[in-house]
């Protein structure tokens, strides 16, 4: 058993879950949401899985942080890669790479010189 399989877990990031998506922080319920995929693709429980990853997209994937959308997408690599589905992984992986090779190259506004 890998940490954070056990019940207890599952059961606590559920609440979690629905705390954050009651008070409409979509963000934090999106991250929370791509825990529980992660848990339940390694775990073989496919149930929620696609569900929970389409809401994750939809709310992370959105233009916005390069980095919400790489870890979408490196989410959706590892659910491929465990449901064997290699090539998808891969193009997953390369395209999260992709996208944070540019967000890395990109000028920061925020900087000091």
């Amino acid at each position: 058993m890998r940490v954070g399989d056990d019940a207890e877990t599952v059961r606590r990031l559920a609440a979690a879950l629905r705390r954050f998506t009651a008070i409409g922080d979509d963000q934090t319920a999106a991250r929370v949401g791509l825990t529980l995929v992660l848990i339940d693709a390694r775990a073989g429980r496919h149930g929620f899985t696609a569900e929970r990853l389409d809401q994750a997209c939809r709310v992370l994937g959105r233009p916005g942080s390069a980095a919400d959308r790489a870890d979408v997408l490196l989410v959706q690599a590892e659910v491929a890669e465990l449901a064997g589905n290699h090539d998808q992984a891969r193009e997953c992986h390369a395209e999260a790479l992709e996208l944070l090779r540019h967000h890395d190259e990109a000028p920061d506004k925020d900087r000091q010189p």
